[in-house]
């Protein structure tokens, strides 16, 4: 009986396998992981309810145990940025066809999306070498890598031997919990392991001996707090900096972030665009499919080095998370043009939280690029909310310090009609995004306020 039951279950397991399509992420020039000696990654994007993950080790004394030596952990980020660990996966150390594989299996992926093109995963792998991996997703489903990240990682030097001794999962490694809450790159370095020259954003000697899970929190903590203070890495009075993904079918948030980060290492731009949609789809580099008025972008911006830093559906949050992950750095712009608010306003947060938000934002912005002319504009006008605008724009004039370097720029009288309801001439059918005569009418302000002859 035990030979039938045991045949079944090889029978059950070819047959939901057969209906996977494999991934390798180890495969030659086409390698995804990322980090840098016991810090390695994969990141992709998924929309699928179960994924697969099989893989072997070089070393057989880390199958005798599951810890952060043998075992690999997923998380999901959804679309607003939010973390979820993907908990109780379906173990099995032994595979039926390769007798050192390790297989982890995880089922009722399902995390809130305001679409239908998944979350972004992010598959932490054990601190024994892996010789051979792959991703398993159902063949219906969406599989693709996330971009490789270009931004100056946070290099710690030390020992992991602790860390494999003590951390329970790899996600729990001390330098795994630090990459999560700071959102950022770190590479954790090993003393015998070979250190790649690396451009980093800071260097750390570290020497501590973490004995358990609680231990490597604590550490994690306590690094926090010291990188957030040199690096000036602090959250606003209402925001936390975060990513999103609100918009995957139009365009992929991460993608146009490493793209702003490529263009800042090539060209030196005399003029940012820092925005939402209404900005993205203007026009300019880097480019988008959607561009609804080039003639008025180019005419505003003519011989001019501009970078169009507009992402769609982006909160101030959301900027916030850019600007801290280097897409103000390395560059001296003379103009820096902030438009942002319209969608904390779409979900109902309140004028004071919006308005002092951007303000805040505006002074990171200036302490970033202190020697440039900073435009912020006022929240455009739009249909069935204007009263939450002009709620919004008030305030903001009140508490903008503006001076010699600072201004707010209010646009509503270029785009609403006397009785202050929108033109609707001037906008697309959702009376939120200018149409190209609308950007004539912001391009027309811009240049007069902005752009006037010293």
């Amino acid at each position: 009986m035990r030979k039938y039951t045991l045949l079944y279950m090889l029978c059950c397991t070819l047959a939901l396998q057969a209906q996977m399509v494999w991934h390798n992420p180890l495969s030659g020039d086409t390698a995804r992981v990322q980090g840098q000696g016991a810090a390695l990654h994969i990141d992709f994007y998924s929309n699928a309810p179960e994924i697969i993950v099989r893989y072997t080790l070089s070393s057989k004394e880390a199958l005798s145990a599951l810890t952060a030596a043998s075992g690999v952990d997923l998380y999901a980020t959804d679309s607003d940025g939010k973390t979820h660990w993907c908990d109780s996966p379906i173990i099995q150390p032994l595979n039926p066809s390769k007798a050192d594989t390790i297989t982890f299996h995880y089922q009722g992926l399902s995390y809130h999306n305001q679409h239908r093109l998944g979350s972004e995963y992010r598959l932490y792998l054990p601190l024994s070498p892996v010789t051979w991996m792959e991703i398993g997703i159902p063949a219906s489903s969406l599989f693709k890598y996330s971009p490789m990240s270009t931004e100056k990682p946070i290099v710690i030097y030390g020992t992991a031997i602790a860390q494999k001794a003590t951390a329970s999962r790899p996600a729990l490694m001390w330098t795994n919990i630090l990459q999560r809450q700071l959102d950022a790159p770190v590479f954790y370095i090993d003393s015998t392991d070979t250190l790649r020259p690396t451009d980093a954003r800071m260097y750390i000697l570290d020497t501590h001996q973490p004995q358990n899970d609680s231990d490597m929190e604590h550490l994690a903590a306590a690094y926090e707090e010291k990188i957030r203070d040199v690096l000036d890495l602090h959250p606003l009075t209402d925001y936390t900096a975060v990513r999103q993904r609100r918009e995957p079918a139009t365009y992929e948030w991460n993608e146009r972030h490493e793209s702003v980060l490529q263009r800042h290492r090539t060209i030196q731009p005399d003029v940012l665009m820092i925005g939402n949609s209404i900005m993205h789809y203007w026009a300019g580099e880097p480019s988008h499919r959607i561009h609804r008025n080039v003639e008025a972008w180019n005419r505003l911006f003519e011989g001019m080095q501009v970078t169009n830093m507009g992402f769609g559906w982006d909160r101030i949050e959301n900027v916030l998370w850019r600007i801290q992950h280097g897409e103000l750095d390395g560059i001296s712009p003379k103009h820096i043009c902030l438009m942002i608010g319209t969608n904390n306003i779409s979900i109902r947060e309140k004028p004071e939280k919006i308005a002092r938000g951007i303000t805040e934002l505006a002074e990171v912005i200036r302490r970033k690029q202190p020697q440039a002319h900073l435009h912020v504009l006022t929240v455009f006008p739009r249909k069935d909310m204007n009263a939450d605008v002009k709620a919004v724009n008030q305030l903001l004039t009140q508490m903008l310090r503006t001076d010699e370097c600072t201004d707010l720029i209010d646009l509503t009288p270029a785009l609403t009609l006397p009785n202050g309801q929108i033109d609707p001439s001037l906008y697309g059918t959702d009376g939120l995004h200018p149409a190209a005569k609308g950007y004539e009418k912001v391009a027309e302000t811009l240049k007069k306020v902005i752009f006037q002859p010293n």
